[in-house]
């Protein structure tokens, strides 16, 4: 802040709750407070007016890091030993973040729409003041309303698709779009139909072609060099590895799995059928 557009990632999505940095001036009285220099406000990319709505964000008392370097550097906004007065929109956030867990401790099914609805609802005014959106949240409003507004309100993100990663590339993003320079002309542009957020075209054509028949997949990484050539039929898998040394020759077939470990002494004789499986352990004395 304070100049319009400065609201940025993730304050910029359509359907979280977007917390402004309110100056309450040390009163009690909301009518003197006002939105702070530094806090962002929109519109966004999308033409959509941000913040939702303000929390108090000037010397907000909270826990302390000691050792810091916040708290290093300003020894005089220490309170105690433990606690250090801070400024920011990240303490008016977390306010809010407690507002709403005691809006979910009186009504758990609450969804995320509604919880939004009701703080926008309940939030103090804050007439003439850009960037303050729907007023200063009022915790005691919010939370005493969860119950009695629930039926009367109409949805916060109204008129608003969520992107769901299903269908064409385009179907699956919803109302709003990402932005990127596709054309290179140094101006983020919304990526708009059937292409990447590289400019490139996309259908499910060029993805089994490069990807599964050709280059990626299947010509040159899967078949070609490091699966079909040398890594599984020549060097590795079949010839020394697995076929001649390793598997077949001294490792599977002839010490270890057929003569000593399997049929002599450990699997046929003695462990199997002798003692452990037919004649003590199992016929004998488990089963019958």
């Amino acid at each position: 802040g304070p100049n319009a557009g400065t609201i940025n990632k993730p304050g910029d999505d359509p359907f979280v709750v977007t917390v402004g940095a309110a100056n309450s001036a040390n009163s009690p009285d909301p009518s003197d407070d006002a939105a702070t220099s530094f806090s962002g406000r929109g519109p966004t990319q999308d033409g959509l007016a941000k913040p939702d709505l303000l929390s108090p964000g000037v010397s907000i008392v909270s826990l302390r890091d000691p050792g810091s370097t916040i708290d290093s550097a300003h020894p005089p906004a220490r309170v105690g030993d433990s606690y250090f007065k801070g400024t920011g929109t990240s303490q008016a956030a977390a306010m809010v973040s407690g507002i709403v867990a005691l809006m979910n401790a009186t009504n758990p099914l609450l969804t995320p729409d509604q919880v939004k609805g009701i703080l926008m609802r309940t939030a103090t005014r804050l007439p003439n003041q850009p960037g303050s959106g729907a007023g200063e949240v009022n915790a005691g409003a919010a939370v005493n309303a969860v119950n009695d507004l629930l039926g009367m309100l109409s949805p916060a993100n109204g008129g608003l698709v969520r992107s769901t990663g299903t269908g064409s590339l385009e179907a699956s993003r919803g109302s709003l779009h990402v932005y990127a320079d596709t054309n290179d002309d140094g101006a983020p542009d919304p990526v708009r139909g059937e292409v990447t957020a590289f400019g490139t075209p996309w259908t499910s054509q060029s993805w089994s072609t490069n990807s599964s028949s050709g280059y990626a997949c299947g010509a040159t990484s899967w078949s070609d060099a490091s699966w079909g050539a040398k890594s599984w039929s020549g060097m590795q898998w079949d010839a020394k590895s697995w076929s001649a040394n390793s598997w077949s020759n001294a490792a599977w077939s002839s010490d270890a799995w057929s003569a000593k470990s399997w049929s002599g002494s450990s699997w046929s004789s003695n462990d199997w059928s002798a003692k452990s499986w037919s004649a003590k352990s199992w016929s004998a004395q488990l089963w019958s």
